[in-house]
């Protein structure tokens, strides 16, 4: 996130709720201030919900109305830092209770279940631009990711016994259906961004931003029921005898 700046500015002629003339721009991590000579105006992001910067002109979409911001090329950085911001991840992990807990039974299973969303987190963390924060979170490269996780941990567990391993991998893959299903809900928040219009970009890259929370939660939550499953006594493996009269 790029530390706030200070840019010069021309208001529009009907001002910005009360602010006219000659001013700045400063957008926070919560907030954009603009300070003119008159006044000092205070504008949520929460109630900014789009912006779009060309040629000299900055406009934002806000809930009171649409605002045509004029100065310098230094203007095109508002909408780069609006973005930003709108499109940060929130602390995805912090509120989970099977990542990394005890009653997530951590260990090698655990990690290979979590492993494809924590490698997207650490690729959209350490991105600059908006794209590759949103391939980062590529929702069919994750579901593709979670399903070879959970018919690995079925493989592990039957290594030998095929009929035994298929059973267990349609178990896992039921019990993991509302992780994969929150994955294509992801893929299809990651379009919306793409295709959205100047006035809904912020609303859109929140819509996606919560949308990625979700899929944690909806993954905290199947962890919890795949592990439970993996409790389970091993399918006792029928002899030869019984399998050859029950097909």
């Amino acid at each position: 996130m790029s530390a706030p700046r200070v840019i010069e500015i021309t208001l529009p002629p009907s001002g910005v709720l009360g602010a006219t003339g000659q001013g700045v721009i400063e957008v926070m991590d919560d907030r954009v201030e603009i300070r003119s000579s008159n006044t000092s105006v205070t504008l949520n992001l929460s109630a900014i919900n789009g912006v779009r910067y060309h040629s000299g002109t900055c406009e934002l979409f806000t809930r009171h109305g649409m605002f045509a911001l004029r100065g310098t090329d230094t203007l095109a950085s508002v909408e780069l830092d609006l973005v930003s911001r709108a499109g940060a991840l929130p602390g995805v992990t912090r509120a989970l209770r099977a990542l990394g807990s005890h009653r997530g039974r951590p260990g090698a299973e655990h990690d290979r279940f979590f492993a494809p969303l924590l490698a997207a987190r650490r690729r959209a963390e350490r991105a600059v631009d908006g794209a590759v924060r949103l391939a980062a979170f590529d929702g069919a490269a994750l579901k593709r990711g979670i399903e070879s996780a959970v018919l690995e941990l079925a493989r592990q567990r039957y290594p030998a016994h095929p009929s035994s391993r298929r059973a267990e991998e349609e178990e896992l893959l039921e019990l993991a259906e509302p992780l994969l299903d929150a994955c294509e809900g992801l893929a299809a928040r990651a379009a919306a961004v793409r295709e959205a219009e100047p006035d809904v970009t912020m609303v859109r890259w929140r819509e996606w931003t919560e949308a990625v929370q979700r899929t944690f939660e909806v993954a905290d939550r199947a962890w919890i029921r795949v592990a439970t499953a993996l409790t389970m006594p091993v399918r006792p493996r029928r002899s030869l005898w019984k399998r050859l009269f029950t097909r």
